[in-house]
């Protein structure tokens, strides 16, 4: 999210696509140090391409709306939802592709959203606050619009 806030789509989206292929080709930048093909098809997948779609979706509104705290953070959050229903998606693909069982919605949810949700809700809100500040502080020098 801060990636977009601060980077712009295009950018912020370039950004978290370098750090996925960095991954994919056996850098240990993943959770847990791991690295490789397989976390893209592995459980955690969808939640990586979601992370690429978020970024952009927060730069691409963040650069067409005003620069105020509740703004972003309404962007962030509903990208945070977007994050989440990719995530869900890739999990239950992989259960059902490559485990061959049905994983349900409310199983999916239990599992990888719940327990991440406090954090990401705190996470998204300091994302937005910061990047708001910074952003303030970018447009000030005129930097922000050399994007």
């Amino acid at each position: 999210m801060l990636a977009g806030a601060l980077l712009g789509g295009r950018w912020g989206f370039t950004s978290v696509l370098v750090w996925v292929l960095l991954g994919v080709f056996g850098l240990p930048v993943f959770a847990q140090g791991r690295a490789g093909i397989f976390e893209l098809v592995g459980p955690t997948g969808g939640f990586k391409v979601g992370f690429m779609a978020c970024a952009f979706l927060v730069g691409w509104l963040t650069e067409r709306t005003e620069n105020s705290f509740a703004k972003t953070a309404v962007i962030m959050f509903v990208s945070l939802m977007i994050i989440y229903i990719m995530g869900l998606l890739g999990l239950m693909g992989h259960f059902a592709y490559f485990q061959h069982k049905i994983l349900t919605l409310k199983v999916a949810v239990s599992l990888a959203v719940i327990p991440f949700l406090p954090y990401d809700i705190i996470k998204t809100l300091l994302a937005a606050y910061v990047g708001v500040k910074v952003r303030r502080a970018l447009n000030r020098n005129e930097i922000a619009g050399r994007r």
